[in-house]
């Protein structure tokens, strides 16, 4: 991960740890984003949670993230 995030928003799915893990995670790999992926539908908009993230934080509902996929794999171009 740590060669495909740096300078890159990361699309990560929401689960398994907490948000701002991921989001600290990101960024020590070089990511100036992340959009998390949620299990449910709608916009959630939220910090990373931790004062130790610097970058810019979003929650993204199921059906967001769906078409974000795909608008992804449609253009395997794209970088995020």
């Amino acid at each position: 991960m740590k060669d495909q995030a740096s300078g890159k928003i990361v699309v990560i799915d929401y689960g398994y740890c907490l948000v701002e893990q991921k989001a600290l995670f990101a960024q020590q790999y070089g990511a100036i984003g992340v959009v998390i992926v949620f299990n449910v539908p709608g916009l959630i908009m939220l910090g990373s949670g931790s004062d130790n993230v610097n970058i810019p934080v979003v929650m993204i509902g199921m059906e967001s993230g769906m078409e974000l996929y795909s608008m992804m794999d449609a253009n395997p171009g794209l970088e995020m």
